[in-house]
């Protein structure tokens, strides 16, 4: 037992961050490794109506059956839809046999407004520009969501971003798999360029706004904390600024979500 106990602690410093430090591997590498991997789960919008009605049901399922927000008797065909869904851009993710594992939409602005405002506050309701989106229906297949630490949306809510450096290889190698909610968000971003979105708005709770925070996404408060299907508070983010802050924070990780855009939506040079 002395022996193993010493293999143990041999090999946990070997393989510590400070060893891979001095090895050379630094936290760019490892960034760069990690986002090599194309670890953003395909996803991409979806307007094909067969397709729109899997989002639907999977919406059904986790806001009605498994979180219990939405009454199901108000939806008797198992898809939960409003009057938002036709201004809005749906984005989803699914499996090799057509199964919705992933889905969140975008809000465009419509004489309708956007959901958000109709249970939340905000500090200065003209400060919201006409080409915002409101980002709502977040929801992540239980498929998915296997891990005792995967939470709501299938990965666990840490305090590092997403990319960076863990203790061992073992620990990183762990993160290696196609990621829903990175997925979705790309597909989001590079649609919002393409339709001329500027800034996002939502209305999140606090672990998601934490989750957000691991992909360098700053969002800041713009209202009070109320109480919308539990504790919620309004938040919005500029495009601008999050191209500013992933650029800064992880290059490799900037790289990885403008892949595929123009070069004129591109507002850093890549190499």
């Amino acid at each position: 037992m002395p022996q193993i106990a010493a293999k143990a602690e041999s090999y946990r410093k070997s393989e510590s961050v400070e060893a891979r430090m001095k090895s050379g591997v630094t936290p760019d590498t490892v960034k760069k490794r990690f986002w090599d991997k194309d670890v953003a789960f395909p996803s991409r919008l979806v307007e094909n109506m067969r397709e729109l009605q899997k989002l639907y049901q999977l919406r059904y399922d986790v806001y009605c059956l498994q979180k219990g927000f939405l009454n199901p008797e108000h939806y008797p065909d198992n898809c939960e839809i409003d009057d938002f869904d036709r201004h809005s851009l749906h984005f989803g993710a699914f499996d090799d046999l057509g199964n919705a594992l992933g889905t969140l939409r975008l809000v465009r602005n419509s004489e309708l407004g956007f959901p958000m405002l109709g249970h939340c506050k905000i500090d200065d309701p003209d400060h919201i520009p006409e080409t915002a989106g409101e980002i709502s229906r977040l929801a992540v297949s239980k498929m998915i969501r296997k891990r005792q630490d995967d939470g709501d949306y299938g990965m666990a809510v840490a305090n590092a971003p997403i990319d960076a450096p863990l203790g061992t290889p073992k620990d990183n190698r762990r993160r290696h798999r196609p990621d829903i909610v990175v997925g979705l968000y790309k597909s989001l971003y590079q649609e919002s360029k393409r339709s001329g979105i500027t800034h996002w708005i939502a209305a999140m709770e606090p672990s998601l706004l934490k989750l957000l925070r691991r992909f360098y996404f700053n969002f800041e408060a713009i209202g009070p904390e109320v109480d919308y299907y539990g504790p919620v508070r309004p938040y919005m983010v500029s495009l601008n600024n999050v191209e500013d802050q992933v650029y800064k924070s992880s290059k490799p990780f900037y790289a990885s979500f403008v892949k595929g855009l123009p070069p004129e939506l591109i507002r850093h040079p890549i190499s």
